[in-house]
């Protein structure tokens, strides 16, 4: 059975979101715990409510999808939710009811909506990084040697202890990333080249 390949640099750059993606909720698993230990429960709500949409769009990966959204919370939501739509109408209802629950104003109700979007994200759409911050450093670091050694095998990372190369100039301003872009770039038109 043959499989269709995606290109590199789309690859790259799918990789690269979703190493990010799973960056923001490892750090917001630190700061629910954090809200939750020092009684900051409005905090706590909001982080629960990021967690929430971050786990959808990590989900929507795994399904090859690279949602298109912008910057702000509530542009993420609605577009993280309506790609859920697309795919399962009834997990986009118990995802739309999660996020819409009033905020509750106790200890005890507030960590049972907590715990219901972690049992959300863990039993029904199988994100792992969502099971506890080791899971999300775990997850996170992962992907994260993943693509450098993208990288060292396109040359562009050599270093063993940092993402540039130890040759890489600094003055040009580039980051590991924009460099690993640019090589992949160059590489399909060597690729294309070739074929023709």
């Amino acid at each position: 059975m043959y499989h269709n390949a995606e290109p590199l640099l789309a690859w790259l750059k799918r990789q690269r979101r979703t190493n990010e993606v799973e960056m923001g909720l490892m750090a917001h698993r630190f700061d629910l715990d954090g809200a939750l230990s020092a009684g900051q429960w409005e905090l706590a709500w909001r982080t629960r409510e990021v967690i929430l949409v971050a786990g959808i769009e990590l989900y929507l990966r795994t399904w090859g999808l690279d949602p298109h959204i912008g910057p702000q919370h509530v542009d993420r939501a609605r577009a993280v939710l309506h790609h859920l739509e697309q795919i399962d109408g009834d997990l986009a209802d118990e995802a739309w009811r999660l996020l819409l629950e009033d905020a509750p104003i106790d200890e005890a109700p507030l960590r049972r909506h907590v715990a219901a979007v972690d049992h959300f994200l863990q039993t029904r759409l199988s994100v792992r990084s969502a099971r506890s911050r080791g899971d999300a450093i775990e997850v996170w670091a992962d992907g994260v040697r993943v693509l450098r050694e993208v990288g060292q095998h396109l040359g562009v990372a050599g270093s063993a202890h940092w993402y540039l190369s130890e040759t890489a100039d600094p003055a040009a301003g580039l980051d590991w990333y924009d460099e690993v872009i640019r090589q992949a770039t160059l590489q399909g038109g060597a690729d294309r080249r070739r074929v023709r």
